[in-house]
């Protein structure tokens, strides 16, 4: 079954269905169809070392313009906070810019605490 992305809700059962439940640290992404159907959720496991949004926003330049026509950002906590830290804020209006300059529109970025979520794009929070 093909899975579609229309807000929130949906990247938290896209997440979960992945096996990401923020249940440890990692950063999500979830590259989205025309249709915003889901095509690759992918998670980087781990602390984020410095330069980490320079190394990931060259992979996602260099590997989504033509192949996703949208990107959903989830970073994960096992810590139990669902607040953004301005690290954050900051990887998802740079990723955000950056993206769609190239034609890929940047949906959101959740924070997922495992029980809880908060959306950067929409200020949502369950």
């Amino acid at each position: 079954m093909i899975k579609h992305v229309w807000g929130p809700l949906d990247v938290i059962d896209v997440l979960r269905e992945s096996g990401i439940d923020g249940s440890v640290d990692e950063t999500a992404v979830i590259c989205l169809g025309e249709e915003s159907e889901v095509k690759v959720v992918v998670a980087i496991e781990g602390d984020r070392e410095d330069g980490w949004i320079d190394g990931l926003e060259t992979v996602l330049l260099g590997s989504l313009p033509g192949m996703a026509s949208a990107v959903v950002f989830a970073s994960c906590r096992a810590d139990g906070c669902d607040e953004a830290t301005a690290e954050e804020r900051h990887a998802w209006h740079r990723l955000s810019e950056a993206l769609e300059a190239e034609g890929v529109a940047a949906f959101d970025w959740l924070v997922v605490d495992g029980r809880r979520w908060r959306s950067l794009a929409n200020g949502d929070v369950d």
